[in-house]
């Protein structure tokens, strides 16, 4: 299952989730317990589309094959892409229903389903098609007797729903009918390209096996946004948990992880240990909230720097 939703989500949202329109509530039912947000326009409009821009003509473009393909730019055509579930699971393997928008009529279904065929030869993947409540749905299962399968969905040129597990014919009707509730996601920063929402989280049995994440087995909820606006690249994070003597410790062990972090990337870019400082880290009742700014022009120069360093490879000298 989770190799048949990376390759329908490749195909469709190649590059997507990395980038970020608003998170629109319509479309999202009111019982969802995890939402993954990406808003493309936040990020067309921030300094990071300069690096895709310098990557556009090169042969290491990500995108280069599938606009070839798929006769559209993602980076240019892409909405947004919401990923909803109405319950958080460790792996979330088969689980979720993807939201694909773009903002013109671009969205082939003959083009995605050739693609998909290219993509998964040598593979036995099966693509059928039926009709549902008036919309033609797709069926991608692998091997003649497999249980695993993902269905998707073309509302419009505009709109592809993909679900694994979950029902697409609710998800469908949801959308067309933009009958969704959802309200955990009502105030959404300015500037936000990426937005996640997780809600009614139960780590403890996760942590009792996983030494890795008892820091967290006291959360219950997880909100966090990533974006730039007037220049400068923020990331904002709430993680609340069952009380204010839980939101005290986990303050402390989240700073001790934050600070091991900046040490290891400053190690790679020592640029970046400047801004260490602007790390903030504060319990509030029973919550701790997790904020921080930097310029886009510093991360912008440092990731164009790694890009040619990538491009340049290593240096070899013959005497």
């Amino acid at each position: 299952m989770k190799k048949l939703l990376v390759l329908v989500l490749s195909v469709v949202s190649y590059g997507s989730m990395v980038l970020a329109a608003p998170v629109n509530s319509k479309i999202i039912p009111d019982d969802a317990k995890v939402v993954f947000h990406a808003d493309f326009d936040a990020f067309r409009s921030s300094p990071y589309m300069d690096i895709l821009s310098e990557l556009k003509d090169s042969d290491e473009n990500p995108m280069k094959e599938v606009t070839e393909k798929l006769g559209f730019d993602p980076s240019k055509e892409m909405a947004s892409v919401t990923v909803y579930s109405d319950a958080f699971e460790p792996d979330m393997e088969g689980k979720g229903v993807f939201i694909i928008q773009t903002l013109g009529e671009v969205l082939k279904p003959d083009s995605i389903i050739n693609m998909i065929k290219e993509e998964s030869s040598g593979e036995d993947v099966d693509i059928k098609s039926t009709m549902k409540n008036s919309n033609k749905i797709y069926t991608l299962t692998k091997g003649e007797n497999s249980e695993e399968k993902i269905e998707f969905c073309f509302l419009d040129g505009k709109t592809v729903v993909v679900a694994g597990n979950d029902d697409i014919t609710k998800a469908t009707k949801t959308i067309s009918s933009k009958s969704g509730k959802y309200s955990d996601m009502s105030v959404v920063p300015a500037g936000s390209i990426l937005s996640i929402n997780i809600s009614e989280l139960d780590l403890g049995n996760v942590a009792a096996n996983n030494p890795q994440v008892q820091m967290v087995k006291d959360v219950n909820s997880v909100s966090c946004f990533i974006g730039e606006t007037a220049g400068n690249t923020f990331i904002t994070a709430k993680l609340s948990v069952t009380d204010s003597t839980a939101a005290q410790a986990l303050q402390g062990q989240v700073n001790g992880m934050l600070q091991f972090l900046v040490m290891s990337a400053a190690s790679q870019s020592p640029e970046m240990m400047q801004y260490a400082q602007n790390i903030k880290v504060l319990a509030d009742g029973d919550a701790v909230n997790i904020s921080f700014q930097c310029p886009s022009e510093s991360i912008v120069n440092i990731v164009k720097a790694k890009m040619a360093e990538s491009q340049a490879g290593p240096m070899i000298s013959i005497e």
